[in-house]
C-alpha cells in the first residue's frame, strides 16, 4: 500500500517526550566528555532517506539531542570524542535500515551507538521504507439486521452490525488471527481476498505480506431450531430427563423448550420410575426412538416436539410368616424382591414391582422345615417360591415353619484311659475327640446319619447307642433319626495291640540281605539288623526266612508262645504281648573250582564233567566255580576222551582220587581248586626252553632225549656238551655237568647242584637254585651265581664274577677281575692281577691277592686283606 503518512501529531507528542530525554542524555554526555572539552573534535552527520520518496518529519533523539528531518535532509554536528547513541522514531508500518561510514559504530534496532574518536567524520544514513499493509473486516448476516457481533484477536476487540466494516492499516507483515463470537443457533462463513489466509471455525489467520490489503467478510447465518420435551403421564410427577439438552425434571403435563439449537443429533433420556412403562413420540422433524431415549436429528430451523408418555404398571408381593410352635423369630428372607427378617405373625409387602418372575428364599433354621402357600401364579420349591407376577397384580405367600429338630451325641472312651485324638467323619462332619469327650449335634432334621470312627491299628472298637433306631457296623453307625429324637452313642476304644520284633544275626557280615516273608510282610535284613511290627492284633503270625545257600539258621524267641519248624516260625500273639525272635545265621559254605587244561593246548576239544556239582562241559583254559556249598563229599568226574591221559591236582582241601576224577571232602568254608590236565598220549613237547630270554640250542626234551649239540638224539645221562660254536645251553632240574667248549656260549644251569665249564671264549654263565660249581675257564667271562652256596672260578681272562644270593666262594684268578659278593656271607679272592672286589650285603671276607686291588666292603662287618685301597672294610 502506498499513501502519504499524516503522522505529525504523533511526531509532536514524541518530540516533546524526546526533548526531555535529549536534555537528560545531553547533560550526561556533556558530563562524560567535560574532561576532554578542550581536546580535538570529530563530526557526526545524520542523513535521512525514505521509500516512497518525500516522507517528512522523521524524529531523532538521543546523544545529539532531538532532530526532525524529511526525506533527503541531513544534519551535521562537531562533537568531542565519546559515545553517542542516536534513536529514530519509526512511524507505524515503516522499517529503517542504518548504515555508517567514517568511524566505529554499533548498529541496533532503530538506533546506532557512535564511538567518536578525535578527527572522525562519521556519516550515518537512516533509510526508511514503508511496508505497512491493511486488513478490512466486513460483517454480513442472514436474516439481515443482526447486531453486536463481537470480534477479538490480533486486531483488538470490537463489535459490528450487519453491513459494518472496519479497516486496520499500517500493519507490519505477519500473521493476524481474528475471531468472531458466533451467536447460539448461528453459523458463520468466512471469505477473504487480497492475500493468503487460513480459515478456521469462527476465525481466520491472515498471513499479511508487505503493502498487502486484505478484505475478509464474516457472513453470519441463523440456522437455529428448537426441541420441546412434553411429559404426558397419568398423574405422575418428578420424571427425570438428561442428555444433550441438559438434565431437568417434569411433572405430568409440563414441558421444556430448548431453542437456538444448531442442526445435529440430540439424545434425550428419561429415567423410568419403578413399575412405570414409557412410550415416546415426536413431531416436527426426524427422530429415532429407542426404549428410554430418543435421538432428534435436528435440521436447520426445525421445531421438534417429543411427547414422553408414562403408564403405571406396578404390582405387589406380600410375605406372611407363621411358626409351629408359635413364637418363632428371626426368619430371614432374600431374593430379587429384597432381603428382610420376620418373626412369627409378621408380614412384609414389596410394591411397585414390574411384571416378571420374583424368587423369594427363606433361610430355614436348623431342624426346621417350611411349608409355602400362595395366591396367584407361583412355583413352590424347597424353601423358596417363584412368583410369576402380572401387571397390577397383588400376590400373598405364607411361609409356615415347623421345628422337627433332633440331636445326636457322640461319646468317646478309651482303655487305657486318657488316650487322645480319635478321628470321626461322615454326616456330622470331621473332628477328633479324646477319651471322655463328647460332641452334640442338635437341630438335626429327621433322616439317616452315618458316622465313622477311624480305629487305630492294634485297637478294637465297641459301639453302643440309646434313644433311637441305630445300625451298628464295623467302626461305623447309621442313626435313623426321627423328629425331635435325641440319640446318644458311645464309642469304646480298647488297645489290644502287640508287637513282633525280628532280629537278624550272622557270623559273616558281608552285607548279604536275608529275606523274610509271611503275614507281617516282606522285608530284608542284613547282619545286626532288626524290624519291629507294632500294633498287631492278637492272632497267629507266620515269619519265614529264605535261608541263602551255604547258610544255616537257628531261631529263638522270647515274650510269648511260638512254634518253630525248620525256617518257619509261627507266633501265637496275645493281647499286648511283645515277642522278639532272633534268627542266628551261620555261614558254612565252601566252593569247588574245576579248571581244564590240555597238553598240547587244544581249545576245540570239549571235556564232559558230571557228579555232585552238576553236569557241564569245558574246553582248555576255562574254569567253573560252584559256591556256597554245604560241607559234604562231592564227586567230580570227567569223561576222559580216547587218546588222552588225565592227571588231577587239587589244593585247598582234602580230596580222594577216584576213577576219572576226585571225591572232594568239603569242610566248612573250604575253597578247593582242582586242575584236570588232559595230555595227548602221543604228544612229545619239543619246544625249546629259554635262557634269560634267549631260546636254547642245546637242552633235554620231555622224553629225556638231548636236543642239539654233538649228542643230539641220545638219552640224557647227566652231561650236556656244547659245540665249538656259539651255544645256548639250558640244563635240567637234575644235577647236571655242562661243558661249553669253544665259542661264546650262554649257559643256564637251572635247579640242582650243577657243575659248569665255560671253556674257551667269552661266556655268560648263570647258576641255578642249587649249590653250583661254575668255571669260566679261558676268556673274559660273566659268571652269576644263583640261590645256593656257589663256588665260582673266573679263570683266565678279565672276568666279572657275581655270587648273588647265598654264601658264596668267589675266585677272580688271573688278570684284572671284578668280583662281587652279592647277598650272603661271601669269600672273595682277587688272586693275580689288579682286581676290584665288592662285598655287598652280609659279613664278607675280601682278599685282593697279588696286584693293585680295590676292596669295597658293605654295610656289615667285612674283612679285607691284601688290598691296596679299602673302603667300608676292616
Amino acid at each position: 500500500m502506498s499513501q502519504s503518512k499524516p503522522f505529525y501529531k504523533f511526531h509532536s507528542i514524541v518530540a516533546t517526550f524526546g526533548i526531555i530525554i535529549t536534555v537528560m542524555v545531553g547533560l550526561f554526555a556533556v558530563s562524560v566528555n567535560s574532561a576532554s572539552a578542550q581536546s580535538e573534535t570529530g563530526s557526526i552527520t545524520l542523513v535521512t532517506t525514505s521509500d516512497p520518496a518525500g516522507a517528512v518529519d522523521f524524529f531523532y533523539f538521543g546523544g545529539l539531542g532531538s532532530i526532525l528531518q524529511d526525506d533527503g535532509e541531513s544534519h551535521q554536528e562537531d562533537r568531542v570524542p565519546g559515545d553517542y547513541q542516536v534513536y529514530q522514531s519509526l512511524p507505524a508500518g515503516w522499517v529503517v535500515d542504518i548504515s555508517c561510514t567514517g568511524g566505529n559504530v554499533e548498529i541496533g534496532a532503530g538506533n546506532v551507538i557512535i564511538h567518536l574518536a578525535a578527527g572522525d567524520d562519521v556519516v550515518c544514513t537512516f533509510a526508511n521504507s514503508d511496508i505497512g499493509g491493511s486488513i478490512t473486516i466486513n460483517t454480513a448476516s442472514n436474516p439481515a439486521g443482526a447486531a453486536d457481533l463481537f470480534y477479538f484477536g490480533g486486531l483488538g476487540s470490537f463489535t459490528q452490525n450487519d453491513g459494518d466494516s472496519r479497516l486496520s492499516d499500517n500493519l507490519m507483515p505477519g500473521d493476524y488471527q481474528i475471531y468472531q463470537s458466533v451467536a447460539t443457533g448461528w453459523t458463520v462463513e468466512i471469505s477473504c481476498t487480497g492475500g493468503d489466509v487460513t480459515v478456521g471455525n469462527g476465525n481466520v489467520i491472515v498471513h499479511l505480506d508487505a503493502n498487502e490489503d486484505v478484505v475478509c467478510t464474516f457472513n453470519n447465518v441463523n440456522v437455529g431450531g428448537s426441541i420441546t420435551i412434553l411429559n404426558a403421564s397419568g398423574g405422575g410427577s418428578g420424571f427425570y430427563y438428561f442428555g444433550n439438552l441438559g438434565s431437568f425434571s417434569l411433572d405430568d403435563g409440563q414441558s421444556k423448550v430448548s431453542s437456538d439449537l444448531l442442526p445435529g443429533d440430540y439424545q434425550i433420556y428419561q429415567s423410568i420410575p419403578q413399575a412405570w412403562e414409557l412410550s415416546i413420540s415426536c413431531v416436527g422433524g426426524d427422530a429415532t426412538v429407542s426404549g428410554d431415549n430418543v435421538i432428534v436429528h435436528l435440521g436447520a430451523n426445525d421445531e421438534v416436539v417429543c411427547s414422553f408418555s408414562n403408564s403405571d404398571i406396578g404390582s405387589s408381593i406380600t410375605i406372611n410368616t407363621v411358626s409351629e410352635p408359635a413364637g418363632g423369630s428371626g426368619y430371614f428372607y432374600f431374593g430379587n424382591a429384597g432381603s428382610f427378617t420376620l418373626d412369627d405373625g409378621q408380614s412384609h409387602t414389596s410394591d411397585r414391582l414390574l411384571p416378571g418372575d420374583y424368587q423369594i428364599y427363606q433361610s430355614v433354621p436348623a431342624g426346621g422345615v417350611v411349608d409355602i402357600s400362595c395366591t396367584g401364579d407361583v412355583t413352590i420349591g424347597n424353601g423358596d417360591v417363584i412368583v410369576h407376577l402380572g401387571s397390577s397384580e397383588d400376590v400373598a405367600c405364607t411361609f409356615t415353619n415347623s421345628d422337627l429338630g433332633g440331636s445326636i451325641t457322640l461319646v468317646t472312651t478309651s482303655d487305657p484311659a486318657g488316650t487322645p485324638d480319635f478321628y470321626y467323619f461322615g454326616a456330622m462332619g470331621s473332628f477328633t475327640q479324646n477319651d471322655g469327650d463328647s460332641k452334640v449335634s442338635d437341630n438335626l432334621l429327621p433322616g439317616d446319619y452315618q458316622i465313622y470312627q477311624s480305629v487305630w491299628a492294634g485297637w478294637t472298637l465297641d459301639i453302643s447307642c440309646t434313644g433311637g433306631n441305630v445300625e451298628i457296623g464295623n467302626g461305623t453307625i447309621i442313626v435313623h433319626l426321627g423328629a425331635n429324637e435325641d440319640v446318644v452313642c458311645t464309642f469304646d476304644n480298647t488297645d489290644v495291640g502287640g508287637s513282633i520284633t525280628i532280629v537278624n544275626n550272622a557270623d559273616l557280615d558281608n552285607g548279604l540281605e536275608f529275606t523274610y516273608f509271611g503275614n507281617i510282610g516282606f522285608f530284608t535284613l542284613t547282619a545286626g539288623g532288626s524290624r519291629q511290627s507294632t500294633d498287631l492284633y492278637p492272632g497267629e503270625y507266620e515269619v519265614i526266612q529264605g535261608v541263602p545257600q551255604g547258610w544255616l539258621v537257628d531261631v529263638s524267641c522270647t515274650g510269648g508262645s511260638v512254634d518253630i519248624v525248620d525256617t518257619t516260625t509261627t507266633i501265637h500273639l496275645g493281647a499286648n504281648e511283645d515277642i522278639v525272635c532272633t534268627f542266628d545265621n551261620s555261614y558254612v559254605g565252601g566252593s569247588i573250582t574245576v579248571t581244564t587244561v590240555t597238553v598240547p593246548e587244544n581249545g576245540a576239544e570239549e571235556f564232559f564233567y558230571f557228579g555232585d556239582t552238576g553236569v557241564y562241559t569245558q574246553t582248555h583254559g576255562f574254569s567253573r566255580t560252584v559256591s556256597d556249598l554245604y560241607p559234604n563229599d562231592y564227586d567230580v568226574i570227567q569223561g576222559v576222551p580216547e587218546g588222552y591221559v588225565l592227571n588231577v591236582e587239587c589244593s585247598g582241601g582234602d580230596v580222594t582220587a577216584i576213577d576219572g576224577g576226585v571225591t572232594i571232602h568239603l569242610g566248612v568254608r573250604d575253597n578247593v581248586s582242582c586242575t584236570f590236565t588232559n595230555t595227548d598220549a602221543n604228544y612229545v613237547d619239543d619246544t625249546a626252553p629259554f635262557c634269560r630270554g634267549v631260546e636254547a640250542t642245546i637242552y633235554v626234551n620231555e622224553l629225556g632225549l638231548i636236543v642239539g649239540g654233538p649228542d643230539a638224539g641220545q638219552a640224557y645221562a647227566g652231561v650236556l656238551n656244547g659245540t665249538d660254536g656259539r651255544d645256548v645251553i639250558v640244563g635240567t632240574v637234575n644235577n647236571d655237568v655242562i661243558n661249553g667248549y669253544e665259542g661264546r656260549d650262554m649257559i643256564c644251569a637251572r635247579s640242582g647242584a650243577d657243575t659248569v665249564y665255560g671253556g674257551r671264549g667269552r661266556d655268560i654263565i648263570y647258576g641255578g637254585r642249587g649249590a653250583d660249581l661254575l668255571y669260566g675257564e679261558q676268556g673274559s667271562d660273566l659268571i652269576f651265581g644263583g640261590r645256593g652256596a656257589d663256588e665260582i672260578h673266573g679263570g683266565a681272562g678279565e672276568d666279572v664274577v657275581n655270587g648273588r644270593l647265598g654264601n658264596d666262594t668267589l675266585y677272580g684268578e688271573g688278570d684284572s677281575d671284578m668280583v662281587v659278593g652279592g647277598a650272603g656271607d661271601d669269600i672273595l679272592n682277587g688272586n693275580g692281577g689288579d682286581d676290584f672286589l665288592r662285598g655287598g650285603a652280609g659279613e664278607d671276607s675280601l682278599n685282593g691277592g697279588n696286584g693293585y686291588d680295590f676292596c669295597y666292603g658293605g654295610a656289615d662287618r667285612d674283612n679285607a686283606t691284601n688290598c691296596e685301597y679299602t673302603q667300608s672294610a676292616r
